[in-house]
């Protein structure tokens, strides 16, 4: 995690003792006749449940029995004496001079009820304190002050503990820095204190490409991002979720299309997959003539289409099923007329018909016929008086038979 930014706090310094940078509060002969802190506001309950805080902490001076506060968790904008007096309540870590030794302190303030426990420290040593809160442990939570003599925090020098005991707390204000006001009393004390880490965050972070996963990208959840194409994934697009994503053009999809799941996407022929096209459904999709389909047309399924001249089919006729086609006058029929069974499909002559789909017109009457492995004769005959002759292969009057 990151350590807090101490010039964001709010600084109250009526002694003139306090000097903020980024990470460090200096503190220079504070005593305590003085009210003076600094504090940020974290939003109300926003202490509420476990959590495990980082800070450093260095004495070097004082004169007579002075403290200072390194860490406060509080409800209220005020130093830690002041709340003190007032009965009020707070989770405090800090350092103080008492009885010819210098103590780093763990105190928890309940409604005015008092607990204390010490560990007896040195000056000019730098200590790493990691205030803490249980919830689970008693029957309103145990904070403790675990004290450690590297930066590492392997070697584990005392861990101070105290039960609330008076109800649930929850706070609001982190400090990093507090006097002990009692109005009276002179004796001050010199220190600071550094890196505050509060280690908040949980599940919701940024990966970065070193760390190997997906580029620079900032996942909500481990599953939701955005890949670009640097990134191996698919363009600039972002996905809601893993399996929801849109596929452009310039990805191996159709144009703008967009598949809604990951089972129907669009494969390249890098890919193995059929050239740039992509099923919205694995049978059901729109194909332009850029991407090696039928003109502009747009099929409802994969065997219901319009074929235009420029596909190779007969000039603006409309297949309506596979078995059911108009023939206009423009393709050699009578005009108006209906086939409604001419085979599956009309023919054109690179499917090997002859002509334009050839038509053969009598005076009886009209033959179309088509060519190919077998030639099979179609007719459409227009009076009840003639007949077809099979062996001539034309239109017969029976009158005169």
């Amino acid at each position: 995690m990151a350590a807090e930014n101490f010039t964001a706090y709010t600084e109250v310094d009526a002694g003139d003792d306090i000097t903020v940078t980024a990470t460090k509060c200096d503190v220079s002969s504070m005593n305590k006749n003085v009210n003076s802190y600094v504090a940020y506001d974290k939003g109300v309950d926003h202490f509420d449940g476990n959590f495990e805080h980082l800070i450093e902490m260095y004495v070097s001076d004082h004169t007579g029995n002075a403290t200072v506060v390194f860490w406060m968790l509080a409800n209220v904008l005020n130093n830690a004496g002041a709340i003190y007096s007032a009965g009020g309540s707070f989770y405090v870590a800090r350092t103080e001079f008492w009885s010819a030794n210098y103590y780093i302190s763990l105190s928890v303030l309940d409604e005015g009820a008092w607990q204390n426990a010490g560990y007896t420290c040195s000056a000019n040593t730098l200590y790493y304190c990691n205030p803490e809160f249980d919830k689970d442990v008693g029957t309103y939570g145990t904070v403790y002050l675990r004290i450690y003599s590297d930066a590492a925090r392997t070697n584990l020098l005392s861990t101070l503990s105290k039960a609330v005991a008076g109800s649930k707390k929850v706070y609001r204000f982190v400090y990093c820095c507090s006097s002990w006001y009692d109005g009276v009393s002179t004796v001050d004390l010199t220190c600071y204190c550094q890196n505050l880490d509060l280690q908040e965050g949980g599940a919701v972070y940024e990966l970065s490409l070193s760390d190997g996963t997906i580029g620079t990208d900032t996942p909500s959840a481990i599953a939701i991002f955005g890949a670009s194409v640097s990134e191996g994934g698919v363009g600039a697009d972002t996905p809601s979720s893993i399996a929801i994503f849109e596929i452009s053009n310039s990805e191996g999809g159709i144009g703008g299309d967009s598949p809604l799941a990951i089972a129907t996407l669009g494969l390249s022929i890098a890919d193995g997959g059929v050239g740039g096209d992509a099923p919205t459904i694995r049978t059901i999709y729109e194909v332009s003539l850029a991407e090696g389909g039928i003109g502009a047309d747009t099929p409802s399924s994969i065997r219901t289409m319009n074929l235009t001249l420029s596909d190779g089919a007969v000039v603006s006729d409309s297949i309506s099923a596979n078995c059911i086609l108009d023939i206009a006058v423009a393709d050699g029929g009578v005009a108006g007329d209906t086939a409604l069974a001419i085979m599956e499909m009309l023919a054109s002559i690179s499917d090997g018909a002859i002509g334009a789909d050839s038509v053969t017109t009598t005076e009886e009457g009209v033959v179309l016929y088509f060519t190919g492995k077998d030639r099979t004769y179609y007719i459409v005959a227009h009076d009840k008086n003639y007949r077809w002759d099979a062996k001539s292969r034309v239109f017969r009057n029976i009158h005169n038979s």
